[in-house]
């Protein structure tokens, strides 16, 4: 069972400018005469008194007091912001730019309000006019950067990306968008050597260790993954994606046990359906590899809970019919098999799987309708194992051969032939 690439680098690469008055804004206030300390002294008591902060109203009045001030107009805007009011910011930051339209930071925040609110485009044209300004030059290039990639336009994201490398070497987003990029192309070796260097740059930025990791696994170098994954966990990151591919990239590392608590720990926390189908299949997995006594009963319960129409469910169902078969229950293997070919009913992948445990199609009339690696990498992993249970070591290990020249080791079943490759080496069957 694959997985859709899961894009871990987060859209917002940096952080957000910091909130603060500029002091262009904060001269023009005092002279107003409309803002005080937070902290004053009382000449004639001698004591301190406590001023309280701006709040949102504060600065509605002002601007409604100086409709002519683009100043207060860009303030209005930050404490906008500062509340999650973008559209309302937008506005704010409009009215600043048109009553003065070299107000740089305006474009530059706008431009990052806009990227929040996923409008790509006029983010993007905010961000080529603020890399007119050397002060938000470099900031803007990662904007635009950020949002042509959240667009789809990989190259010219990549593009811009490269510009940030020469432009300014030492900033380590640059590199980190590089390998954004790669891993959208899959292009996992790449990947990893960007978001090395950004390592490099900066080692104290998890998400580059996050994005290697994933990156690592996707390239299938388990060893290096489960580093990258082991410095996140003990780091407190909580996220269940990184229990998930943890206990995954251990379940390929055949450390089985391990793997287990990791896909425990998952079904324990909050997590997408999607995330969680995934850890009891996986479970489900490494069970039947152990062959544990309660294995058959876990299997049957997945499909009682989730029935057919979870996209695990026919996989599970396919180890579920294999545990019949090794403890010699025909007829509920048979059960399990017919249940799956009237189930499957579109007939799709991987139904015909079970049209050749039914004897309905060849072995070679199904490896030919795979078709793409993937597919074939489970036809190969499934029918190895269904030859092994049925007592045909000679011909699991012809099949076991293939997968390991032409599978992708990514896949779980990649991993499941190769749980069975190490038994036929043992019984001195490879």
């Amino acid at each position: 069972m694959n997985r859709e690439t899961r894009a871990i680098v987060g859209r917002r690469v940096t952080g957000l400018p910091p909130f603060a008055v500029p002091g262009l804004v904060l001269t023009f206030l005092v002279l107003l005469g409309c803002l005080t300390a937070w902290a004053s002294t009382d000449v004639r008591e001698g004591t301190k008194t406590a001023q309280r902060p701006m709040f949102l109203a504060d600065w509605i009045r002002l601007v409604r007091e100086h409709p002519d001030s683009a100043a207060l107009r860009l303030s209005l805007a930050r404490a906008y912001r500062r509340r999650n009011r973008l559209t309302d910011a937008i506005f704010s930051y409009s009215a600043a730019l048109h009553l003065d339209s070299g107000l740089r930071a305006a474009v530059f925040e706008r431009g990052e309000v806009l990227e929040e609110l996923g409008r790509w485009n006029e983010a993007a044209a905010d961000f080529r006019q603020g890399m007119k300004s050397k002060e938000y030059r470099e900031r803007s290039l990662l904007g635009l950067a950020r949002v042509q990639i959240a667009a789809g336009r990989e190259k010219e994201g990549g593009e811009t990306a490269r510009r940030v490398r020469e432009e300014f070497p030492e900033n380590p987003v640059g590199y980190s968008l590089g390998g954004a990029v790669a891993l959208e192309r899959e292009e996992y070796e790449t990947a990893i050597a960007f978001f090395s260097k950004a390592l490099e740059k900066d080692s104290n930025d998890l998400r580059n260790v996050v994005s290697r990791a994933f990156a690592l696994m996707k390239a299938g170098r388990f060893e290096e993954a489960d580093s990258d994954f082991s410095r996140l966990l003990r780091n407190g990151s909580d996220h269940p994606l990184l229990w998930l591919d943890e206990g995954l990239v251990l379940f390929h590392l055949g450390r089985l046990d391990e793997a287990e608590r990791y896909f425990r720990t998952v079904l324990y926390r909050r997590a997408d359906t999607t995330v969680i189908l995934e850890a009891e299949f996986l479970l489900g997995a490494v069970k039947f590899l152990r062959n544990d006594t309660d294995a058959l009963s876990y299997l049957k319960g997945f499909l009682s809970r989730r029935g057919w129409g979870a996209a695990a469910s026919p996989y599970t169902a396919t180890l579920l019919y294999f545990e019949y078969l090794r403890v010699g229950d025909e007829a509920n293997a048979n059960r399990i098999l017919h249940l799956a070919l009237t189930r499957l009913k579109d007939r799709t992948w991987p139904f015909p799987i079970f049209g050749f445990f039914a004897k309905e199609i060849s072995e070679t009339d199904l490896l030919r309708i795979a078709g793409t690696s993937d597919r074939l990498t489970e036809a190969l992993a499934y029918v190895a194992w269904f030859r092994f249970l049925r007592g045909d070591r000679s011909g699991a290990a012809r099949l076991v051969r293939r997968l390991e020249k032409e599978g992708e080791r990514t896949m779980v079943e990649y991993a499941l032939a190769r749980r069975l490759a190490e038994r036929l080496r043992r019984d001195g069957k490879m």
